[in-house]
Formats: structure tokens, C-alpha cells, sequence
């Protein structure tokens, strides 16, 4: 049985995966995985966007830089705020680029689930002035607070939480969330571990120079391979983090979005084997 680690980088955090493998256990040994239930593959793809999500956010974003929401009056269409924030990010973009500033954003839009309103969530630098913001969209219908702290996991579940429930009413627009160009993915390692991680979250012990977040430890079977898995993210007390980057074991691709089967496909056998 072979055991992995999962590293990453992201500004002053490290997030790090722990798994042991990539097959479905069963009464004799291991076999391969099986076809994807629709329930398991939202569990996994909530969890592999999260991770994703946060490993930006904390790579790209830093306290102080703006976490805004916008909204909408009732009656407004997803296709007619689609059009408002395409060209407020148009206008942002020029802006930062005559001033030559970064311009690094994060945005997803949802629906309210008590009144139905279209809104929008935005994670921008704070080089970007809100009066620009306000110049696309009305300063009633901004609210705008400063990030807080290195670990942003909270706000990416936050953003997919909100995008989940709203999918099915979006029509088209069913990314979860949108990224500019500047907005970088950090590179994450992996390396073969010698001997299973205890899946204990007393057994956690932090790195020197850098705290366990208590409320990131995940653990869990994974819904498809039904490996086990360990995550957790650890935060640098000072304000230099002590590692910047990570060079043991080996690039390693970002899970993906997993594909559930047709859970109500059956064969043209059992159609006519049916009893009408």
C-alpha cells in the first residue's frame, strides 16, 4: 500500500493533504474505483474547489485587500448582472493598468435564497481604490470590508457554498468562480510517504514557526477511491514565513471535478424486461 503527501505553498500558510491510496477497499484487497455516485461527487468536488480556492486565495490575497459583495435590485437577471460585473472588471482592469497596479479578483455570483436577488462576491486588492468599484456599480450596493488574517479557507467555502445553491438557477454562468489573469495557482508537491498518517487530529504537530488552524483539519473517506484522508493548514506566527517553498517529492496535478453517472440510465434489456 503506498501513503502520500500533499504540499502547497500559499503565501503564509501550508496546506497539506495526507492519503494512503488511490483504490476502493473491499473484502478482498483493493480494486479499482467504481462508478461515481452524483451525492459522492458533489461531496469531492466541494472539497477539491475548496482546497483549490483557498490555496489562491492565500497565495494571491493578503490582509487589508477587499472582500466585497455586491448586489442587485429585485428583478435583476443573472444575464443582466453577468453584463454589469463583466464591465465593472473591464473597467478595473484599465484602471490598474494605467496606473500600473495589480489587478488580481476572484468573483462568483449567487442568488438569495430568501429574496432571489442576484449578487456578487468579489476578493480584490486593496491597491484598487473602492471609489473604483463605485464608479460601476452603485456605492448602495456595496458592501466592502478589509480580509482579515493569512487563511482564507472560510471565505472559499463561503463562496462555494453560496455558488452550490444557486447553480441550477444560473442558467449558463455555472463556473463557481472566475479569477483574473494575475491570480496565480500555487504549485503543489507530492511525495511518498513510508508509513500511514495517524489520522488523528491530536497527533498534528506544526511545523517550527507555524501554527495549526484547528478549524481546517479534515478528515474523511474519499467518497470515490474511499482512500482516508488527513488535511489540515498550518498558519506562520511570524510575519516572514520561515518556508517559502517547498522542494521535496514532486509537482503534482490539482484533483479535478469528478462526473457522476446517470443514476436513472438503465439498459434497453431492463426497459423490456418491465412489467407496463
Amino acid at each position: 500500500m503506498s501513503y502520500k503527501r500533499f504540499t502547497t505553498i500559499a503565501g503564509k500558510t501550508i496546506i497539506t493533504r495526507m492519503t494512503d491510496s488511490s483504490f476502493v477497499k473491499c473484502e478482498k484487497g483493493r480494486r479499482p474505483k467504481m462508478n461515481p455516485t452524483s451525492a459522492a461527487v458533489a461531496k469531492i468536488n466541494k472539497i477539491n474547489q475548496e482546497r483549490e480556492l483557498t490555496a489562491k486565495l492565500n497565495a494571491n490575497f493578503k490582509p487589508g485587500d477587499w472582500w466585497l459583495t455586491l448586489s442587485n435590485e429585485a428583478g435583476v437577471t443573472v444575464e443582466e448582472s453577468m453584463a454589469k460585473i463583466n464591465k465593472l472588471k473591464r473597467g478595473i482592469q484599465r484602471y490598474c493598468k494605467r496606473n500600473g497596479i495589480p489587478y488580481k479578483m476572484i468573483e462568483a455570483v449567487g442568488i438569495g435564497s430568501l429574496k432571489g436577488k442576484v449578487h456578487h462576491h468579489i476578493v480584490l486588492n486593496n491597491e484598487v481604490p473602492i471609489e473604483a468599484v463605485y464608479t460601476y456599480w452603485p456605492m448602495e450596493e456595496v458592501f466592502a470590508q478589509p480580509l482579515k488574517g493569512y487563511n482564507y479557507q472560510k471565505v472559499a467555502a463561503y463562496i462555494l457554498k453560496n455558488a452550490e445553491e444557486s447553480k441550477d438557477k444560473r442558467g449558463k454562468y455555472m463556473k463557481a468562480f472566475r479569477c483574473s489573469r494575475q491570480v496565480t495557482r500555487p504549485e503543489q508537491r507530492a511525495e511518498e510517504m513510508k508509513r500511514a498518517a495517524s489520522y488523528d487530529a491530536e497527533d498534528l504537530k506544526p511545523r517550527k514557526g507555524y501554527r495549526i488552524d484547528r478549524d481546517s483539519i479534515r478528515i474523511y473517506e474519499h467518497p470515490i477511491t474511499g482512500a482516508a484522508c488527513l488535511e489540515y493548514i498550518e498558519v506562520s506566527t511570524s510575519q516572514e514565513p520561515r518556508i517559502k517553498h517547498y522542494y521535496k517529492g514532486r509537482p503534482a496535478r490539482w484533483e479535478g471535478l469528478y462526473q457522476s453517472e446517470l443514476e436513472e440510465q438503465i439498459s434497453l434489456d431492463d426497459i423490456m424486461s418491465m412489467e407496463w
